[in-house]
């Protein structure tokens, strides 16, 4: 039993982890058969690698003592079997393989003169069986393509902007939800990840010319510009901050997802429910509430019988805080169906923050055209102290960070701020002026300045929210007057009566860190903990106004206090969504033939191989952080999702996974292949091999480089997806 104890502590470990990630499971079993497709998909990539090296070498005539699945000795001493003269195993370490060759590797001439020695043979021969295993995985990628766009298509998200992150590259040029790009950089008409290449190629420095296209209500409009991506320590590759689009279509059927809707929001309460599926053509009118009307064809389309989300989105937009009706067609119904969503309202822990700084101006905004100034580096940005506008009415509303009492004023709070304007613009007031006062920093002090600006009524009523899958340190913005503006983690005042009063914050207190509890709409509950910045709050404030999921919220103060706050219900603040799960924005690839697969299959290898290097030339290069490097656990958790949503989308992902294989080994670094071939080159160009002491340094080198990146790889995995894991197993 000792022989093998090592193998049974790493099997324990590996079905505690197994038993760990389903124990919260609602399909247990099928989860567990998802593992299994996993293991049989990864295995499947090391085991076409290694049989081409054994291949090639067999027919080359070269002597394989061993072939291997994995590292170390065989799982519990009987996963292996001799068939003929070679030893088949698999090991217990299951990160790679290997096929040992007679002669391979070997210092002395102990075998120098048998011919089936890997050494004796000539250096086209060894070429051969070292490139073997990498050619294979690009074919195993090639079949895996061919027989997606064969069968049912390759999906791609089209060139069409969804969500634009507010201070971000795109926001800042202009751009809008429903814009389609024609022209980025040297591409025309780029799908989603054709326009991510094309960023990560130019950069976090150099301009790309863009063309894109606006619809209007009765028009198109073609616009040039320049935009230039941006990257940070939040922002680990190149990017415009911009997401793809939807349509007003409710998702399809995924893996555990019980209903198109988030659990506890107002459309998981209406009857009859939401199916998975469901098409709206139709919503209420914010023009005429009392009426239905169609939602305006999709004029990216044309020719398709499919409905604009974004007439949907700025419809409910424009009625937040009242009921929406929204009309569905549904599969198997002849008549539509007509479903009353209720208003949804933002929650609250009772908390207003300070202020922070102006980070971002839009191009061509009010703001801009003010004089507004924004933070850049060491230089400060205008900082908001009092808003005052018009009401539909005629009433005059002043918000104020430092109300004066008797004044009338209102408490000015930077994360209900944006919605608040957006009610008030939704109103279509006669007046549109907005009377800005910000405090700008002159010498040693902070001198006010206001401004009147024309709040821009052609745009979005609200910006996406900076929790919506942005970075956290994504600001918040007022979308008709062109500016995004950070919040301190600093508590201005607490509300009475708040959770925040009934756990003893004050004013002054400085958060510093903060944890989220969560129901998954998928899955079990989940907790994200994260450290906060002086002037971060802008995601976590509008991150717990929008999200119904939120059950409990963990505040550490720089004090070292720590409280724990059940975020409640506002009645006086509506949000926009109200739990609708929308379908991606997709057009299918598919091959009308036998000819037009193998052309679409072999493009998409060599586009695949390309976009590869150019993410290994930008991390050389410092574009893309180190920090976006994946590790064996990050690739086997998206395997399992994968597994679990989509078949499809798992061959594909497994195409992907074979190319990363073959370009990652063949890469010229000694003890990967590539590294080998880089000998045998070397022995062909001067007619004898390197020296032993220079493979040897030239291998240790090699084996530093390939290690360190394994446990980076593997030192981030761990903080992902088992740090927090753990720290909630042992922590409650």
């Amino acid at each position: 039993m000792s022989r093998h104890g090592m193998t049974i502590v790493i099997s324990l470990m590996f079905v505690l982890a197994i038993w760990y990630f389903l124990r919260d499971s609602d399909a247990p079993w099928d989860d567990a058969g998802n593992i299994v497709k996993v293991v049989v998909g990864l295995g499947l990539v090391i085991f076409i690698h290694e049989l081409g090296h054994f291949l090639a070498a067999k027919w080359c005539g070269v002597y394989v003592q061993t072939f291997s699945i994995g590292f170390g000795s065989p799982l519990f001493g009987l996963a292996q079997a001799k068939w003929g003269e070679t030893v088949y195993k698999v090991g217990w370490i299951p990160l790679g393989g290997y096929v040992k060759m007679l002669g391979e590797g070997e210092q002395n001439n102990e075998n120098g003169d048998d011919p089936r020695s890997y050494k004796n043979k000539s250096v086209r021969q060894r070429m051969l069986i070292i490139s073997a295993g990498v050619l294979m995985n690009l074919i195993l990628a090639w079949v895996c393509y061919f027989g997606v766009l064969m069968t049912r298509g390759i999906e791609h998200d089209p060139g069409v902007i969804g969500t634009v992150a507010p201070g971000g590259p795109a926001w800042k040029t202009g751009l809008r939800p429903g814009d389609q790009i024609r022209v980025i950089g040297s591409r025309v008409d780029p799908v989603y990840k054709e326009l991510q290449r094309e960023v990560m190629r130019a950069g976090k420095t150099n301009a790309l010319d863009l063309r894109y296209v606006r619809f209007d209500l009765d028009h198109a409009e073609e616009f040039e510009t320049q935009i230039t991506p941006t990257r940070s320590d939040e922002v680990l590759a190149p990017m415009l901050l911009i997401r793809s689009s939807r349509v007003p279509v409710l998702v399809r059927r995924l893996g555990r997802l019980k209903a198109p809707v988030e659990p506890n929001s107002p459309a998981a309460t209406v009857s009859p429910p939401f199916q998975f599926g469901d098409r709206i053509i139709g919503a209420t009118d914010p023009n005429q509430p009392d009426r239905v009307t169609e939602l305006r064809p999709d004029p990216r389309r044309g020719g398709e019988d499919r409905r604009d989300y974004y007439d949907l989105e700025r419809r409910m937009q424009r009625l937040m805080g009242q009921p929406v009706t929204l009309r569905l067609r549904r599969s198997g119904v002849a008549d539509p169906i007509d479903v009353v969503v209720p208003p949804a309202w933002s929650r609250s822990i009772g908390v207003r923050m300070l202020p922070g700084s102006i980070v971002a101006i839009r191009r061509g905004s009010p703001a801009e055209q003010a004089g507004l100034i924004a933070r850049e580096g060491k230089s400060p940005g205008d900082v908001l102290d009092s808003v005052e506008f018009t009401q539909a009415d005629g009433q005059r509303v002043r918000y104020s960070v430092n109300v004066v009492p008797g004044s009338g004023d209102r408490p000015l709070d930077p994360v209900k701020l944006p919605i608040q304007m957006a009610r008030w613009a939704a109103e279509r007031p006669a007046d549109p002026t907005v009377r800005l006062t910000v405090l700008r920093a002159e010498g040693h002090a902070a001198v006010p300045k206001t401004f009147e600006l024309k709040w821009d009524l052609t745009w979005e009523l609200l910006d996406s929210s900076p929790a919506d899958v942005w970075p956290v340190d994504t600001p918040l913005s007022l979308s008709g007057l062109g500016i995004a503006y950070q919040v301190k983690s600093q508590v201005a005042a607490v509300e009475p009566g708040s959770p925040a009063e009934q756990n003893g914050i004050k004013p002054g207190d400085v958060v510093k860190r903060l944890a989220f509890s969560m129901e998954q709409p998928n899955g079990p509950p989940i907790e994200s903990r994260r450290e906060v910045d002086a002037e971060q709050w802008a995601y976590f404030g509008a991150f717990i106004q929008q999200n119904p999921r939120i059950t409990k919220v963990r505040l550490r103060f720089q004090n070292e206090q720590e409280v724990s706050l059940t975020p409640t219900e506002d009645r006086t603040l509506p949000v926009p969504d109200r739990g609708l799960i929308f379908d991606a924005d997709k057009s299918l690839q598919k091959a009308d033939g036998v000819l037009d697969g193998v052309y679409l299959s072999s493009r998409s290898v060599l586009v695949a191989t390309m976009t590869i290097y150019e993410n290994l030339i930008g991390l050389v290069r410092g574009r893309l952080s180190m920090r976006a490097i994946s590790g064996p656990i990050t690739i086997a958790k998206h395997s399992f999702d994968l597994a679990g949503r989509d078949t499809f989308e798992f061959i594909l992902f497994i195409a992907l996974i074979n190319v990363n294989l073959a370009i990652v080994n063949f890469l010229p670094i000694p003890v990967l292949d590539g590294g080998h071939m880089m000998f045998l080159l070397y022995e062909a160009i001067r007619r004898k091999p390197p020296s032993d002491s220079w493979r040897f340094w030239l291998t240790i080198g090699g084996l530093v480089v390939v290690l360190g990146l394994m446990f980076w790889g593997l030192a981030l995995d761990f903080g992902r997806h088992l740090l927090e894991p753990l720290e909630r197993l042992f922590v409650r």
